[in-house]
């Protein structure tokens, strides 16, 4: 009995040091309990007597003083004291404030906090650090964060708070949450049932700001709004890509026009609140990143692309061009484009210095300050793959000719080589990790050569034998018939073998290498 104690003993102890040996972590939580009209989300409060409770959680962590920032918009929010902090987590205590003025009519405001307290797990909103009220004085839009996104949905400036957590003279590093680390926007509006919407580009993270709301009315007349119109219940909040918009008598369609965007159209308005990510509306393709692989070389040479837009080119004289390079790990990548004209519906553009290798790269073309279109591809490290071609005796092939069949934005982009005095031919090839790359060699008066090899970060060999060519039979007839007139015979083994020629359809060429073979040699 005693030893299932000290059993006992020893796992409660065990428990306890592991949940304080997990790392130490911090996040937010926001939340308004709303009045009946606002429909229980979180992320809307009224002005008139509304407010926002930030709670501050830290798990499995130790410390005896901490310091607390906010930055908020002070034409918004009121400054927040010690009064507006409620449930302090006991042992702790506010000793300090300080309030800085920042630009515009932005402020800071840092609270110092000092106890000791050991936090183990965290399992209840209870167990906040500190629950602070922010209480607004007008309408507009608060961004709330302790992190910045862990993906890039809003700008890095949205951090609005920041904490440091010190036990004695030593900082307490802490991480983020994995479930809750990102920035919630909370609006403060008094149009109580006005639909709030904001939109957000979906790669860069930044405010469509542009967008122009659309009234359609029953008489078919329409109204638009490009500024804020608050005796109509309309509210254009530029600086978050906010659109308030209230019910219109005798409204039939509400819509908001992006330039650069597709549009948001709604047959009614319904009081709630949103947040949208999306892509410009015109999608282009860069010839040089469509064919063959669909990605271009990493290298640190000048890479020049091929825009085809419609209306890209013209009045190019007089138009401003530009560029932004942006991939999910870096966010924005720093670049020089220059450009140049070829038509009225393709330019050239030069991505100075080269590129890293990639997979996720995404391109925003400008024109005249409006993005005119974006596309997307990968830039990788080629290696390269070695094909040695020789026949049953092992004497070198040359003259075979080695194809690697691949398909692209434009149709065929095949990849040919032919081998040189040693049998050999070199083709410079970025990994294949998904899939193998298939090829197939022919030469005269022996029997093609088809397989697949995989590229993943190392140079490939790839021998080849090739026997004499072998005579067809009732065998070759039976899947020719079968395969007759089938298309995009590539997709399928060559339609299962009866695409001699490999041209994707089986017709009368093919036939034609069936009599040339019919009954030769069989063996």
């Amino acid at each position: 009995m005693s030893g299932l104690k000290k059993l006992l003993g020893f796992l409660c102890v065990f428990v306890f040091s592991s949940t304080l040996l997990a790392s130490p972590k911090a996040w937010f939580l926001t939340s308004y309990r709303p009045d009946p009209w606002s429909s229980g989300t979180w992320y809307r409060a009224p002005v008139t007597e509304g407010y926002m409770d930030l709670r501050l959680f830290i798990e499995n962590a130790s410390f005896d003083n901490a310091e607390f920032s906010i930055s908020y918009d002070s034409s918004i929010l009121y400054t927040p004291a010690t009064a507006n902090f409620l449930d302090i987590m006991p042992g702790l205590s506010i000793s300090g404030t300080n309030t800085i003025n920042l630009e515009g009519a932005w402020k800071k405001t840092t609270f110092t906090l000092t106890g000791a307290v050991t936090i183990g797990a965290i399992q209840y909103e209870s167990e906040a650090v500190f629950r602070l009220r922010l209480i607004p004085h007008a309408e507009g839009t608060v961004p709330v964060s302790l992190w910045t996104s862990a993906s890039t949905r809003y700008p890095d400036s949205y951090k609005s708070c920041s904490l440091t957590l010190r036990s004695g003279t030593d900082e307490v590093s802490f991480e983020r949450k994995e479930w809750n680390d990102s920035v919630q926007l909370v609006t403060f509006t008094d149009k109580t049932s006005a639909s709030v919407m904001y939109h957000y580009d979906l790669n860069l993270g930044t405010p469509i700001s542009n967008g122009i709301i659309r009234i359609t009315y029953e008489d078919n007349s329409v109204e638009e709004f490009t500024a804020s119109n608050h005796a109509r219940g309309i509210t254009i909040d530029s600086n978050y890509g906010g659109y308030y918009i209230t019910a219109q008598p005798n409204a039939v369609q509400y819509a908001i026009i992006f330039p650069e965007y597709e549009d948001t159209v709604m047959s009614s308005i319904s009081g709630g609140w949103s947040t949208s990510h999306s892509q410009p509306e015109m999608m282009f393709f860069a010839r040089e990143a469509s064919e063959g692989f669909h990605g271009l070389r990493a290298t640190s040479d000048d890479i020049e692309l091929t825009v085809d837009l419609a209306g890209i080119g013209e009045n190019f004289g007089s138009s401003t061009y530009d560029a932004i390079l942006m991939n999910y790990e870096q966010g924005i990548v720093s670049k020089t484009y220059d450009f140049d004209y070829v038509g009225n519906d393709t330019i050239k553009m030069t991505l100075l210095g080269g590129l890293e290798a990639n997979p996720n790269y995404v391109l925003y073309v400008y024109k005249n300050g409006l993005i005119a279109g974006r596309t997307w591809f990968g830039a990788s490290t080629f290696y390269p793959v070695t094909f040695t071609v020789k026949d049953q005796t092992d004497t070198a092939l040359p003259g075979a000719t080695v194809t690697i069949p691949l398909w692209s934005m434009y149709g065929p982009a095949n990849l040919e080589q032919i081998t040189d005095e040693n049998g050999e031919a070199v083709f410079e090839l970025p990994p294949s990790e998904w899939e193998n790359y298939n090829y197939y060699v022919v030469l005269a008066d022996h029997e093609d050569a088809v397989g697949n090899f995989p590229v993943v970060d190392a140079a490939v060999n790839v021998p080849i034998v090739m026997g004499p060519v072998r005579g067809l039979d009732m065998d070759d007839f039976t899947i020719l018939a079968s395969q007759w007139a089938m298309e995009y015979c590539q997709w399928n083994n060559d339609c299962n073998g009866a695409d001699r020629n490999r041209d994707g359809t089986v017709d009368m060429e093919d036939l034609a290498i069936f009599v040339d073979r019919w009954l030769k040699d069989m063996n």
